[in-house]
């Protein structure tokens, strides 16, 4: 049986899926190149509409893959192949509110695909060096829009103009002046408290000694940063 698709792009004059293929069929091995993380980690989480939220994601490149990300800087918009790992093989969904039933999968922006694939255009915003984004690029990330947003940020108010934000087991403490556009980074400290700092406690992300010498060098006994 074949079906044909018409195609308005002057690329494409049709796709049809025939008969006449390969036994065994051809499949091809994939190998991430990095990795995606963003504030939404759950369907629930993102609007159903595109473009109702300013989210921002990271993605982490694999050091083996670094070097092609040179000369990169130089688009504003780039195009991101993913996959869908959550999702399942469905060739029929059911979209929210469509009162006519069920659509195939390719009808949809259904996340449900039969080969899980995704594509998306994105605004580049910068590069972090060697393609990770460490403690520094986080918060120039995260700072950089919306910095007193506690509803959908590991953000909480501390005072006056003055939030903490979360980084793993750390925590960054800064100031926002809103007329000038300025966050102003004031102190940088551990997300454990001292009984947690004890010698013998549970190390669930094996980084207690580093955070020990971190105030010991540079934590005064207020708790502040030493300057």
């Amino acid at each position: 049986m074949l079906h044909r698709v018409a195609m308005e792009d002057q690329a494409m004059t049709g796709i049809h899926c025939s008969d006449n293929r390969p036994d065994p069929p051809v499949t091809y091995d994939v190998r991430p190149i990095g990795w995606v993380r963003c504030d939404q980690q759950w369907p629930f989480d993102a609007p159903r509409q595109p473009g109702l939220l300013d989210n921002r994601a990271t993605i982490e490149i694999l050091p083996l893959y670094s070097q092609a990300l040179t000369g990169l800087e130089e688009f504003s918009r780039i195009w991101i192949v993913f996959v869908f790992h959550n999702a399942t093989e469905k060739l029929v969904i059911r979209p929210p509110r469509l009162a006519s039933g069920s659509v195939g999968a390719f009808a949809s922006r259904s996340p449900h695909r039969p080969n899980r694939l995704g594509i998306s255009s994105v605004r580049l915003a910068f590069l972090a060096e060697q393609g990770v984004l460490g403690f520094l690029g986080f918060l120039r990330h995260q700072l950089s829009f919306l910095p007193d947003d506690t509803e959908r940020k590991r953000v909480e108010k501390a005072g006056d103009r003055e939030w903490v934000i979360s980084y793993r087991t750390w925590r960054c403490r800064y100031t926002v002046d809103f007329e000038n556009r300025i966050c102003s980074v004031t102190d940088v400290f551990s997300g454990w408290n001292a009984a947690e700092l004890g010698e013998g406690s549970e190390d669930p992300w094996e980084d207690k000694a580093l955070h020990r010498e971190y105030c010991r060098r540079f934590t005064s006994s207020t708790g502040d940063t030493k300057e």
